[in-house]
């Protein structure tokens, strides 16, 4: 088995489609950082009620890669130390929706969302829908624009 598919293979195993965050403040949420923190709390306030739960900093992808192999008792390792996070993951009773947190998401934050989205498809095979959204203080009207035709919701808190 090729290393690629072995860390593939690995991340879809340990991946678990449920919520281990109830939809409320906490003291810490892992994988968010400074100032995303406040947009995060903002948008716990207004939107909490729609969730069952989140996951926070969720491991999606295979991760980089290294220029010499490694050995299958440590791809886990690999995995864990090189895979691409997501902010949140959001679960409501209908669908899954990976989340990004910006303060004023730009070009670049589309595309790690959108990208985000399809990694998490591909590694967790959920079964629901999974949506893109964008959580942030502002957006220009580019992005605004670019998020409709990309099928990406933005919502500004």
């Amino acid at each position: 088995m090729s290393r690629r598919k072995g860390v593939a293979a690995y991340a879809r195993a340990a991946g678990k489609i449920s919520p281990r965050f109830p939809a409320k403040h906490l003291a810490h949420y892992p994988g968010l950082v400074g100032s995303d923190i406040p947009i995060w709390r903002r948008f716990i306030d207004r939107y909490a009620h729609r969730y069952v739960g989140f996951d926070y900093g969720v491991r999606v992808g295979v991760g980089g890669y290294l220029v010499y192999e490694i050995p299958e008792n440590v791809a886990g390792l690999e995995y864990a130390t090189l895979a691409k996070r997501i902010d949140a993951v959001g679960y409501t009773k209908t669908d899954i929706e990976t989340i990004e947190v910006k303060s004023m998401p730009g070009l670049d934050a589309i595309g790690q969302v959108i990208s985000y989205r399809e990694l998490f498809r591909y590694c967790y095979q959920p079964g629901k829908p999974v949506r893109a959204i964008l959580v942030c203080d502002y957006a220009d009207p580019d992005i605004v624009y670019i998020c409709q035709q990309l099928n990406v919701i933005i919502t500004e808190v």
